[in-house]
């Protein structure tokens, strides 16, 4: 049987001690407070999606700012966008109802309730 990690430490990028990031290449300064992106869970991840070219990155709730690797925010002058977080309840059940899951499974996007995801595990067989 496969070992699972559990609350933080599953999702990597979630981790509360990570440093805080600089945003890695140049551009402009400030934030574009219009184009916000939300976290979502991508095979035990958090990530964050541009709105702009659609690529995806790892997100850090630690530095809660997303500049895209691939355009840079262009179309937002290079200003990075901030990055929305499940409130912490609600990540709390997330995060425990996706660890029950196979790493390919463990997926969930803004909108989805915590109740539909511990429904879908009694469904599957993964409920604890």
């Amino acid at each position: 049987m496969t070992r699972l990690m559990t609350g933080e430490r599953f999702f990597r990028s979630a981790s509360a001690e990570a440093p805080a990031r600089g945003m890695g290449r140049k551009g402009a300064e400030g934030v574009d407070e219009g184009n916000p992106v939300y976290a979502f869970a991508n095979h035990g991840r958090w990530m964050a999606q541009c709105p702009f070219c659609k690529s995806a990155q790892v997100a850090f709730e630690a530095d809660r700012r997303f500049l895209c690797a691939e355009c840079g925010n262009g179309e937002s002058g290079g200003k990075a966008l901030p990055v929305v977080w499940p409130e912490p309840a609600m990540r709390k059940r997330v995060e425990a109802a996706l660890v029950l899951r196979p790493r390919d499974n463990r997926n969930w996007v803004p909108g989805e309730t915590a109740s539909q995801l511990e429904a879908e595990n009694v469904l599957y067989g993964v409920a604890a």
